[in-house]
């Protein structure tokens, strides 16, 4: 007698969400866990994660992802400065976007993972990204490159501070992960813009 297998019940990628919840039950993914309020992002000194030529670890330190911005630029083909959207922030303001290297990325490549602190239940902050039913992850520490993607909404367009998104969320269902894909060819320094869904905008 071969027994009924019940499939798990999948739910649809949701884009970027706020939710008003209180932070439990927070499990790690590769970084500390960490309670942060909510609409902030957290800003760590970290040191580069690449071996440089002669094989030992490069000595320089970033806040912004896990690589100094001369291996991330090599290895990645990334580089986070401040975005187009926000042009005239003074020195200080910390309204970064995430930019192409010096090479073009092709249509439908694989550009960066959306990493961040897993939980099982509804967690606060910008940063949320709903992978199924019951997961969700946290991009709000600054050495999860995924995070510093903004959007191209439909008045920044009209103000001609961008041209469209060119990036789209891509989850893998099997080991349940995400990544950024690109929508169409990416020009060399150009900035990389992901729409983070309907719900992300609606007011708290």
């Amino acid at each position: 007698m071969h027994a009924r297998i019940k499939k798990r019940k999948r739910a649809k990628l949701n884009p970027l969400r706020r939710v008003r919840k209180k932070i439990v039950d927070i499990e790690p993914l590769n970084e500390p866990s960490t309670e942060l309020p909510a609409n902030k992002r957290e800003f760590v000194s970290n040191r580069c994660s690449s071996l440089t030529k002669n094989g030992t670890r490069c000595k320089l330190h970033t806040l912004k992802g896990t690589k100094c911005w001369m291996h991330l630029m090599k290895e990645d083909n990334l580089r986070v400065k401040k975005s187009n959207l926000f042009p005239d922030n003074t020195k200080g303001n910390k309204n970064f976007g995430l930019f192409s290297g010096k090479k073009p990325f092709s249509k439908n490549q694989k550009i960066v993972p959306y990493s961040g602190l897993e939980s099982s239940i509804p967690i606060q902050g910008d940063y949320i990204l709903q992978t199924c039913e019951n997961k969700w992850k946290d991009s709000y520490q600054s050495n999860n490159l995924a995070g510093f993607a903004n959007e191209c909404r439909k008045a920044d367009k009209t103000a001609k501070k961008c041209k469209g998104n060119n990036l789209k969320f891509s989850e893998n269902r099997r080991n349940i992960t995400v990544n950024f894909v690109s929508t169409k060819n990416i020009q060399p320094s150009e900035e990389l813009y992901v729409p983070y869904g309907r719900d992300y905008w609606k007011p708290l």
